[in-house]
């Protein structure tokens, strides 16, 4: 059953057309060049590692749950293992590029995520996250009309149903999180789509500096 649901996900997910959506893969993918070894944390049910396939050599993946859609694994080049972001399965500095999307809003200990990911990467690798902006311009609509986002925050998801972000991150936010770790260097924070999502879909796929504290990602 879980199979099916995984491959329906997955379906689902590569379906949707949206501006953000476009987006979000675009620039995701900007931050890839060709990698030896990757490890996708928080996997789910394997969008994003189904997309990197032509940007490494090997995929290793991991999920709290076994989500992943089965069709990913069939060439064998994806390695799937059910393990926390927050406890990696994998030995210190194996990995040329680590990377999340969408899952570190959800995690209790932020701060022992991070160390996780640097303690599998290697030296001059590279770490990639993707979070929602806890500023964007839908939660600044929200705060004006005096419904501010409150945390834990509930959140209706179009293919995962109920989730919840035990946090979020402001741009600065984040930035004081990850240089609180020596080992990182900061290269880039790319400002994601600056609009609205479901239901409107209205928005620029590019948030300009002067917006990029409003954007959705």
């Amino acid at each position: 059953m879980k199979n099916i649901v995984a491959e329906e996900r997955l379906k689902k997910r590569e379906s949707i057309n949206s501006l953000f959506q476009k987006s979000q893969v675009r620039y995701f993918l900007e931050f890839f060049g060709k990698h030896k070894k990757v490890l996708d944390v928080g996997c789910g049910y394997g969008y994003f590692t189904k997309l990197i396939k032509p940007y490494a050599d090997e995929i290793c993946a991991i999920d709290t749950e076994n989500s992943i859609a089965p069709s990913i694994l069939n060439d064998g080049k994806i390695k799937f293992s059910i393990g926390s972001g927050c406890d990696i399965p994998y030995e210190n500095e194996c990995f040329d590029c680590v990377y999340s999307m969408d899952v570190i809003e959800h995690v209790e200990d932020d701060k022992l995520f991070i160390k996780e990911n640097i303690r599998v990467l290697k030296r001059e690798g590279s770490l990639i996250i993707g979070t929602p902006n806890k500023n964007r311009l839908s939660a600044l609509l929200k705060k004006i009309i005096f419904k501010p986002n409150k945390y834990p925050l509930v959140i209706k998801d179009l293919i995962f149903g109920t989730v919840i972000h035990i946090r979020e991150y402001s741009r600065n936010e984040l930035l004081n999180l990850l240089t609180s770790f020596n080992e990182i260097k900061i290269e880039k924070i790319r400002a994601i789509y600056f609009g609205l999502t479901e239901p409107v879909n209205i928005g620029l796929s590019l948030a300009p500096s002067f917006l990029k504290n409003l954007c959705q990602f």
